[in-house]
C-alpha cells in the first residue's frame, strides 16, 4: 500500500542517525507512476551491473540502496527462496559504499559424485541441493552484517512502488527490504507471469529464544496455515521439513576454521523438531580448512609450514651470493641443531624408530580422531636428517650441521639406510660414500660426479636447496602412505602432486595441496564417521579439484548420500543426540498458491537477521536459563502471498 497523504505534501520518515528524512509524498497517480519508473530504471540498472561491476549498488531517492545479489553471491536468504538473483533494499549511508568496495571473501562450492536429485524446499518451490552438472561454482560472501535496515513505513513504500511499476516484467530480480525490528525482518516482492505478484516475508515471532519444548506443535502449525489461506480444516497440507546440524559448531563463511553441516530434506512430517528418517534425503557439507587444532593432521600441518617458510627463505637467499650476505639475511643468536649432532649420530646408531616430528600435539584430541593417521615410523636416513635439521635457528647453524653430517659420510663413518624412492642430493652422495667405504672401486666418471656433488654442496644456497629436498621427499612419502594405505587413492591420481620434475617451489606448493585433501578425509572420518566408499569419492574429488585450484582455496564439498544407505544411516547417528541449527518445516496447500516455512533457529545468523543494530543485540541474546538446559530456538516465519495485480 502506498503512504496516507499529509496536509503539508511530504512525510517525514526517521532515520537511523537521529535525523529526519523527507521523501515527496506520492498522493497523486502521476507522480506515483514517476517514482515507480525511477525504481524500475534503477533496478534495471543494478541488474546489468552485477554481471559487470561487483560491488556496485544505485541510489533511490537519496534514501535507498539497491544492492545486487547475483547467482554467484552467497547470502543465508538463500535458504529460503533458492539460488536465483534477488536485490537488497537497504539504508543509503556513508559508510556503505567503503563496505562495498572491501575485498570480499570468496567460498568454492564442489559437488561430489553424481548428486542432482536431492532437492530442498523453499518459498518459491523445490530445487536441487547440488548441481553437480556446473562443476565447481565460486560464491562470494554478502556483507549482510554490515546493513542499516529501513523503518517499516519505507518498507512498504519501495513494495508499492515495485507492485505498481507498469515496466516491470516477469523477468525482474525480486526486491528484499531490510526492515527495522527486533531483531530486523525482511519484506519483499517479485513479479510473476499473467500481472501476478508475490509478496514474502522473514520476521521473528518472538525477540527471546524458546527451549525445544516451548516451540509450537505441528498440529497448531497446521491450523495456522488453514486460517492464514482461509481454508477448511480438512483441507490438504503438504509438509516438507529439512533439518540442519552443525557438527563443528562454525560457520561455512569461516575462513580460520574447518566446517561441517548435515542437511536432511523429507516428508510426511510427524512433528515439531523430529529427527530425520531414514528415508530421508541427506547431504554432507564439509569444509577443511588447514591449520585446525582439531585436526588429527595438524602435526603434518605445522611440518609443512616449516618447508613452505624454507622455500621461501631459499627463494630469499638467491639475492645473496656469498656466505656473509646469507648469514646477514638469516640471523640468529644461538645455535640449536649443530650441538645437538651427537644425539642425531646416536639415534642413527641405535637404529631407533623415529616417529612423525610432533605427534605428540595431537595428545589432546580424542583417540578415535588422533588414530585415524598413525605416525609412520620406517622413516630413511634422509628423513631422519630432515627432522633433525629443520629446527636449525639460522643459516650458520644449518650450513655447519649439514657440512659435519655430510664429512661423516665422505668417511664411511655412516652407513645410513636410504629408501628406494628416495632421489634426493643428499641420498645419491651417501649411497656413493657407502658403496666407496665397502671397497668398490668407483669409475673415473663416478667419482668425478662424487666429487662435483661436494663441490656443488658448499655453495651458498646448496645447505638450504638439500634441507629443502629431502624435506619435500620424506613430505611425499608420509601423505602418498595415508592415502593409497587406506586405499582412498591410486598411484596414478596421486601423480601431479608428487612430481619430482618440476621446480622445487611447485613441489612445494603441490605437497600443501595433498595436505588439504588429508585434511578433507580426515574430517570427515573423525567427526562424521562417512563410510570408506563415500570417503574414496570425497577424496577423488578433492584430488580433481586441487589439479587446477590453489592450496589457499578451501572449497564446500557437498557429499550426496542415496536414502537407505550405509553411509546416509551413519551420519544419521550424529543426530539422535542433538538438536539441529536449523529446522523448517514448509507448509503448502493445492488449493493456493501460498506458501509459508515455519524455522526453528539456534542463531538468527542463520538467515540473516543479525543486522548492524544495538537496539536489536540487546534483545535477542540467549536467555541464561537455556544455557543449561541445551539449544534455544528463535521462531522465524516465512511467508509466501501470491495474487493477480
Amino acid at each position: 500500500r502506498t503512504l496516507s497523504a499529509s496536509s503539508r505534501g511530504c512525510c517525514s520518515l526517521s532515520g537511523v542517525w537521529g535525523l529526519h528524512l523527507s521523501l515527496p509524498l506520492i498522493w497523486r497517480m502521476e507522480d506515483l507512476k514517476k517514482h515507480s519508473e525511477e525504481l524500475v530504471q534503477a533496478l534495471a540498472s543494478v541488474q546489468q551491473q552485477a554481471q559487470t561491476a561487483p560491488g556496485s549498488f544505485a541510489v533511490f531517492q537519496d534514501v535507498f540502496a539497491l544492492i545486487p545479489v547475483s547467482v554467484t553471491m552467497a547470502h543465508p536468504l538463500r535458504q529460503m527462496i533458492g539460488g536465483a538473483p534477488f536485490v537488497i533494499v537497504a539504508r543509503n549511508t556513508p559508510e556503505l559504499a567503503v563496505v562495498m568496495a572491501e575485498p570480499r571473501a570468496r567460498i568454492a562450492y564442489m559437488p561430489v559424485g553424481a548428486g542432482g536429485h536431492e532437492e530442498r524446499q523453499t518459498l518459491t518451490g523445490a530445487e536441487p541441493a547440488m548441481r553437480s552438472e556446473h562443476g565447481c561454482q565460486f560464491k562470494d560472501v554478502f556483507p549482510h552484517t554490515k546493513m542499516e535496515p529501513v523503518s517499516t513505513d519505507e518498507a512498504r513504500l519501495i513494495l508499492s512502488l515495485f507492485q505498481t511499476a507498469s515496466a516491470m516484467d516477469a523477468a525482474a530480480w525480486p526486491v528484499w527490504v531490510l526492515t527495522e525490528g527486533s531483531p530486523a525482518k525482511y519484506l519483499g516482492a517479485s513479479k510473476g507471469a499473467e500481472k501476478s505478484m508475490s509478496i514474502f516475508s522473514v520476521e521473528t515471532e518472538e525477540a527471546t529464544a524458546k527451549a525445544a519444548k516451548s516451540l509450537p506443535k505441528l498440529d497448531a502449525l497446521l491450523a495456522r496455515c488453514l486460517a492464514c489461506h482461509r481454508l477448511p480444516n480438512d483441507a490438504k497440507v503438504s509438509l516438507q521439513a529439512c533439518a540442519t546440524y552443525d557438527v563443528l559448531g562454525v560457520s561455512e563463511e569461516s575462513g580460520t576454521e574447518s566446517a561441517m553441516l548435515l542437511q536432511f530434506t523429507w516428508e510426511d512430517v510427524a512433528q515439531t523438531l523430529s529427527p530425520p528418517p531414514f528415508s530421508a534425503q541427506s547431504v554432507l557439507r564439509i569444509r577443511a580448512v588447514p591449520g585446525d587444532r582439531r585436526s588429527a593432521a595438524h602435526s603434518l600441518y605445522k611440518e609443512l609450514q616449516t618447508l613452505l617458510q624454507l622455500t621461501t627463505r631459499l627463494d630469499n637467499l638467491k639475492a645473496a651470493p656469498t656466505t656473509t650476505e646469507a648469514e646477514e639475511m638469516w640471523p640468529a643468536d644461538n645455535y640449536i641443531c649443530h650441538p645437538k649432532i651427537p644425539d642425531f649420530l646416536a639415534r642413527l646408531e641405535t637404529g631407533a624408530e623415529t616417529p612423525l616430528a610432533g605427534a605428540n600435539d595431537d595428545a589432546d584430541l580424542d583417540a578415535p580422531i588422533a588414530s585415524i593417521i598413525s605416525p609412520r615410523v620406517d622413516l630413511d636416513f634422509t628423513e631422519l636428517l630432515w627432522e633433525f635439521a629443520r629446527e636449525a635457528s639460522c643459516y650458520t647453524d644449518l650450513r655447519m650441521t649439514m657440512s659435519v653430517v655430510l664429512k661423516l659420510m665422505q668417511q664411511g663413518s655412516l652407513k645410513p639406510m636410504i629408501h628406494r624412492t628416495n632421489h634426493s642430493l643428499i641420498a645419491k652422495v651417501a649411497l656413493e660414500c657407502m658403496r666407496v667405504s665397502r671397497g668398490v672401486t668407483p669409475s673415473p666418471e663416478t667419482q668425478a660426479q662424487l666429487l662435483a656433488l661436494f663441490q656443488s654442496l658448499a655453495s651458498v644456497l646448496k645447505p638450504v636447496e638439500c634441507l629443502v629436498e629431502i624435506g619435500l621427499c620424506k613430505l611425499r612419502r608420509d601423505y602418498t602412505h595415508h592415502l593409497m594405505g587406506q586405499e582412498l587413492a591410486t598411484s596414478k591420481q596421486l601423480e601431479f602432486f608428487v612430481d619430482e620434475t618440476v621446480p622445487l617451489a611447485e613441489q612445494a606448493n603441490r605437497i600443501a595441496r595433498l595436505h588439504n585433501v588429508l585434511e578433507l578425509f580426515v574430517l570427515a572420518k573423525g567427526f562424521a564417521d562417512v563410510p570408506h566408499s563415500s570417503l574414496r569419492e570425497l577424496v577423488g574429488s578433492a584430488l580433481t579439484f586441487y589439479q587446477t585450484h590453489d592450496a589457499g582455496v578451501s572449497p564446500v564439498f557437498l557429499q550426496s548420500m542415496q536414502a537407505f544407505s550405509s553411509g546416509a544411516s551413519k551420519i544419521k547417528k550424529l543426530c539422535n543426540s542433538t538438536e539441529p541449527c536449523v529446522w523448517s518445516l514448509r507448509l503448502s496447500t493445492d488449493k493456493s498458491e501460498n506458501t509459508i516455512m515455519w524455522n526453528f533457529i539456534t542463531s538468527l545468523a542463520s538467515l540473516a537477521l543479525n543486522v548492524k543494530s544495538a537496539e536489536a543485540s540487546d534483545t535477542i541474546a540467549m536467555p541464561t536459563s537455556l544455557r543449561d538446559e541445551g539449544a534455544g530456538f528463535f521462531v522465524v516465519r516465512s511467508s509466501c502471498s501470491t495474487f493477480v495485480c
